[in-house]
């Protein structure tokens, strides 16, 4: 092989392994339907099992 089609043979094959690495996956989420707002986790500092009470 030539360099010049050496070159475009790692650029044709670099490319195609790039296809499915290179997908956003908001964007397919959103496609595919999927648009559910997520609530927020919410722990309450009291409910914690790492929470100190500090005097004032």
């Amino acid at each position: 092989m030539l360099d010049d089609e050496k070159r475009k043979y790692y650029e044709k094959r670099f490319e195609e392994s790039q296809k499915s690495a290179q997908v956003d996956p908001w964007a397919k989420a959103i496609k595919d339907g999927f648009t559910k707002e997520f609530n927020p986790i919410v722990i309450s500092p009291e409910q914690s099992a790492n929470f100190e009470a500090k005097e004032n």
